[in-house]
């Protein structure tokens, strides 16, 4: 007789190996940290490896190419949302 995985085998064993893993209710779209481990591994939550953030963006427009002027804009990596424009002059 063959015993069936874990629903949550593979978050389980990167949890004992101290991955950061995340959750979320059926009915929720916010990932939150598993804090405490007592809400662990309950068939209704979704469970995940922390991804590793994403990057900002950075696009560059330049304003003048005889001067070397340019503005870089900067976008959240996991937002999109515009963050900073930076002045720059080579």
């Amino acid at each position: 007789m063959s015993k069936e995985r874990h629903k949550h085998a593979d978050v389980i064993i990167a949890w004992a190996n101290g991955e950061e893993i995340e959750f979320r209710h059926s009915v929720s779209n916010e990932w939150e940290p598993v804090s405490p481990p007592t809400r662990l591994w309950k068939e209704e939550y979704e469970y995940r490896i922390k991804p590793e953030p994403k990057s900002d963006i950075r696009a560059r427009l330049w304003v003048d190419t005889v001067n070397k002027i340019h503005l870089t804009f900067v976008f959240d990596g996991e937002t999109k949302k515009f963050k900073d424009c930076e002045f720059h002059q080579d």
